[in-house]
């Protein structure tokens, strides 16, 4: 088809193809020959890439790589770690070593913190007194479509980022910068109210579900100072048309929410990221710091998970190489001690053996001299113990005494013999003896009884004498006959008399029993002293004997008491010779020890050299095997870090991101946003304009790097693994941008639109009114604010 082209026309084309396929390359090398074919300048031909977003049967194409989808799964990392390792040649690595090291640091690591999250809608909110809000607030998000102007009455300082933002914040997170403790939760100017309440409806993954966070407080009357505020949390989910208590948090913590919430919406930093942009953020996506901005796009392209593994590989090679053998041995050193130690073993050796011949010689001769000690000791003489502690002389004193003894005893058994002569006829009647002593006896007893007789004759006739002085009877008081008492004296007296006679006849008889009695006694002494002398007699005989033995036995002591001092000597004769026997012994013992202990220090010296010898060759075997450690421990850095198989993903990501980027500004802007990371790993974000470069954070007007920040971030969270959102809030971002601006500041909208249900915009410029599908309206009367939607 002939076009009739001329050189000053200019030509654009719209080039379909799959995001991960495109690149600047394949652009300038499409350019150049479209030029060429047409014979136009280069600078005449533009190119609008639109990447195929559906594939042939209708399903929707990510615009994300699978490497960035990906990128949180351990395993894929470790085959990009397989990739890199191809890409730079790197040589004597095993794959499987660093995966192992790899598995290590990703026990350290919570991966579920940075797993890909699902997506979410925000259906409707419920709220009483919650900030500068009062009680009865309920607001419909399902009725929202398109772009959505949110604005106020007055302007500012009326509740609109409360209930685009903090409202939400809370809900989810239990946390939100206006009400950093439960205190500030409620409306100030509402002090009577003892409740607030946030309730939001959600749908996760098509299943709905509703937080409601209730905070109370004691009454104003009973509130003080030290009043604490407590919060109730309750999570519902939908089951056959009714809500059902699923989970119920009690406590004074705001920052209660269940592991559903936390897995489908992320963190709060999660949530502040993907759900709005203000004109600060926008700025401080193209003019932060480096490390502020790796960190944010880090956290955008799911890579926060490898940085953290290169900061605990840092750790753990940190504290693995405190202990790591070749801080303290070097394995040249090492080697070169093994040849000294070996050199010193085969000296040793050959000492060894030397002195082993020596050793056997020493052993001769002891055996040699234990024999003849041996023989010497046969003809020792026994020596009695017992008999070397007595003394002979005590002995001979004994002796002596016991012969003393012996004669006295001789002499007195002499004279008891010529006294048993005297008494061995002596006789005793024992019958008649008895037979004297009774009559002797019997006549003692009747003396007795006629003296007690006598002695009452008499008491009876000094009676009668006092009765015949009375001359009258006491008793009867009649005269006494004197002459009749008188007879009674004298026959009386007669009696006496007669008694008396006849105690004399008795006293005589008694005399002559007395004396036959006395040489009676005398008989039966000497009889009892024979009985004496013939006990003493025998006893003296048995004395003697036993003195005999006594000195027979000390003769016999004396006499081995000098056989034992004859021994003794003899003996002392043995010892000097078994003396001089165990001197030599003493003497060839001390050679042999020596000898051994020579031979000892040698062979433990050798012992000593081969356990370090052996000791030595595991510690160098250890430095091989730490030289491969170290290898793989800075490989598997190298691969974790920035210039690692973060590149791998930044490579496939750039790409994707300048692309769409392109494509979100294509026809709206003179120039194009290029994304870029150097050599060094610093993040670039330039304008294109003209093919030349221009730092965004410092070369760009108000409304280039409004739409410039917008697109790029509209490009990152079409990648990004973090929660997806239903919608996007728009916080008074078009400060600085021109009238003739607009248009396409609003088409931007609409082509970023195309991610989310509605974009919830806050202005206050009346003129772009109409680019809005709603109006939503914050009014703030007596100090609570009110919602209405349009």
């Amino acid at each position: 088809m002939d076009y009739n082209i001329q050189p000053t026309d200019r030509l654009v084309f719209d080039v379909e193809m799959y995001q991960v396929d495109y690149n600047e390359q394949k652009l300038k090398s499409l350019r150049k020959e479209i030029a060429e074919k047409y014979n136009v300048p280069l600078k005449n031909v533009e190119i609008n890439f639109n990447p195929i977003t559906v594939k042939d049967d209708g399903t929707p194409i990510s615009l994300a790589s699978d490497i960035v989808n990906n990128i949180q799964d351990p395993q894929f990392q470790q085959k990009l770690m397989g990739e890199y390792i191809t890409l730079k040649e790197i040589k004597d690595v095993k794959l499987d070593d660093i995966i192992e090291i790899d598995n290590t640091i990703n026990a350290h690591i919570n991966f579920d913190v940075y797993s890909k999250y699902r997506s979410y809608k925000i259906k409707y909110a419920k709220w009483d007194n919650y900030l500068s809000y009062g009680k009865g607030n309920y607001f419909d998000f399902t009725k929202l479509n398109g772009i959505v102007l949110l604005n106020g009455e007055p302007e500012n300082q009326c509740g609109k980022s409360t209930f685009a933002i903090d409202l939400l914040r809370f809900a989810l997170f239990g946390k939100s910068p206006k009400c950093p403790t439960l205190d500030n939760v409620f409306n100030i100017y509402l002090d009577d109210e003892t409740e607030a309440i946030v309730e939001v409806g959600i749908e996760i993954e098509g299943v709905d579900y509703v937080i409601r966070r209730t905070i109370t407080r004691p009454s104003a009357k009973k509130r003080t100072t030290r009043s604490k505020c407590k919060q109730k949390v309750e999570y519902f989910k939908l089951l056959n048309g009714e809500y059902e208590l699923i989970e119920n948090c009690e406590g004074e913590s705001g920052t209660q929410t269940n592991n559903l919430i936390r897995e489908s919406v992320g963190n709060v930093e999660d949530f502040n990221l993907v759900i709005s942009a203000t004109r600060k953020t926008l700025d401080n996506l193209l003019d932060m710091g480096q490390t502020d901005k790796g960190k944010l796009f880090s956290r955008w392209l799911g890579l926060l998970s490898i940085e953290e593994k290169e900061k605990i590989a840092k750790d753990e090679y940190k504290k693995l190489s405190k202990d790591l053998l070749s801080n303290r041995y070097d394995k040249t050193t090492l080697e070169s001690e093994i040849k000294d130690m070996n050199a010193v073993i085969s000296s040793n050796n050959a000492k060894i053996v030397t002195l082993e011949e020596k050793l056997n010689n020493s052993n001769d001769n002891i055996n040699r001299l234990n024999i003849e000690k041996n023989r010497i000791q046969s003809e020792r003489k026994e020596i009695r113990q017992e008999l070397i502690r007595i003394d002979i002389t005590t002995i001979e004193k004994n002796i002596n005494s016991l012969e003393n003894e012996k004669d006295t005893k001789s002499k007195e058994l002499i004279q008891s013999k010529k006294e048993y002569e005297i008494v061995k006829d002596a006789v005793f009647d024992e019958t008649l003896y008895r037979r004297y002593a009774d009559e002797r006896q019997s006549l003692i007893n009747l003396n007795a009884e006629i003296k007690g007789q006598i002695k009452v004759i008499r008491s009876n006739i000094s009676k009668i004498e006092n009765l015949i002085e009375q001359k009258i009877c006491p008793n009867c008081h009649q005269p006494i006959d004197i002459d009749m008492q008188t007879s009674t004296i004298n026959s009386n007296n007669d009696e006496i008399n007669r008694m008396i006679a006849q105690g004399v006849s008795n006293k005589g008889r008694i005399d002559e029993i007395t004396k036959v009695l006395e040489q009676m006694e005398k008989q039966k002494a000497n009889l009892q002293y024979r009985a004496t002398l013939e006990f003493k007699i025998s006893a003296i005989d048995v004395q003697i004997k036993n003195i005999c033995m006594q000195i027979d036995n000390y003769n016999r002591q004396k006499n081995d008491i000098e056989t034992n001092k004859d021994n003794i000597k003899y003996n002392n004769e043995i010892d000097n010779k078994i003396r001089i026997c165990d001197d030599s012994i003493r003497t060839e013992n001390n050679i042999k020890e020596q000898l051994i202990r020579e031979i000892q220090s040698y062979k433990s010296e050798n012992k000593n050299y081969e356990i370090e010898i052996k000791n030595h060759s595991l510690v160098i075997d250890k430095l091989i095997s730490e030289e491969k450690i170290i290898r793989n421990w800075n490989i598997y850095q190298e691969l974790v870090g920035k210039n690692g198989i973060v590149k791998i993903v930044l490579k496939n990501a750039l790409p994707i991101i300048n692309n769409e980027v392109k494509r979100l500004l294509d026809g709206l802007c003179d120039f194009d946003v290029v994304m870029s990371v150097s050599e060094n790993n610093m993040i670039h974000l330039d304008m294109l304009r003209d093919g030349k470069l221009i730092d965004l954070g410092t070369g760009a007007s108000g409304f280039e790097s409004t739409i410039a920040s917008l697109a790029l971030r509209a490009a990152l969270s079409s990648i990004a693994l973090l929660p997806s959102p239903n919608f996007l809030t728009l916080d008074e971002i078009l400060a600085g941008i021109s009238a003739e601006n607009m248009e396409n500041i609003i088409t931007l909208y609409k082509r970023i639109l195309n991610r989310y249900d509605f974009i919830l915009h806050i202005c206050h410029d009346p003129a772009l009114v109409d680019y809005h599908n709603k109006i939503v309206t914050v009014t703030k009367k007596n100090n609570v604010s009110i919602i209405s939607l349009k």
